[in-house]
């Protein structure tokens, strides 16, 4: 009796894997191309040499957190959410322009919204909860232009420049600033810093 009420489930939970299979394949459709595309270009600049392995450690925290899983917890049958669809949707808005415009920033910030969008239509609240870290981490994949790196980094490194100053200050070595230099004695090493587009040079005094 239990043996053909299992073979009567069958049907049920492969229909209902159906949506799952569908937003993987439609991820693997719409991204594969893109990531090829940047390992072939952003990925090997030095700035953004980091996107594969944030990949790879994107893909080992769904894997992680699917498998941690006993099985599938497909939403109850219910009324129809109209607001997962609306995510995924501005998430492929967005990833269109991207790819039109050839903004790789737009292309892989899509990726947030359609993954979201897309956990959260086919296994509800309680998957996209439980999938929030990984879609989270994906923005680390983002490719950030440098200048926004610049203007949202630069009051912090002119904050820990003066906290240098002071510390060096009241340790008792003396600094003198000269145009974008800054002259520390009692140092022997010099280190060029191109991210900050500072130079620091540090020299000994004989």
């Amino acid at each position: 009796m239990s043996t053909v009420l299992e073979q009567r489930s069958l049907p049920e939970g492969e229909r209902r894997r159906a949506p799952l299979l569908a937003l993987v394949a439609g991820l693997l459709a719409l991204y594969v191309p893109l990531f090829i595309s940047l390992a072939r270009t952003l990925w090997r600049e030095e700035d953004y040499a980091h996107g594969p392995i944030i990949l790879a450690v994107a893909l080992y925290l769904f894997w992680k957190t699917g498998t941690n899983r006993a099985r599938l917890n497909f939403p109850p049958r219910g009324k129809f959410n109209l607001a997962p669809f609306l995510v995924l949707l501005a998430g492929l808005a967005l990833y269109i322009v991207g790819q039109s415009q050839n903004l790789p920033l737009f292309s892989t910030a899509s990726l947030i919204p359609v993954v979201a969008g897309g956990i959260w239509a086919v296994e509800g609240r309680a998957g996209l909860r439980r999938f929030a870290f990984p879609i989270l981490f994906l923005g680390f994949l983002i490719p950030i232009p440098g200048f926004l790196v610049e203007m949202a980094t630069g009051p912090l490194k002119q904050f820990v420049s003066a906290i240098v100053e002071v510390l060096l200050a009241t340790l008792g070595y003396p600094v003198v600033k000269k145009r974008s230099e800054e002259l520390f004695a009692d140092f022997g090493f010099v280190r060029d810093r191109r991210i900050a587009k500072w130079r620091w040079v540090m020299r000994a005094e004989v």
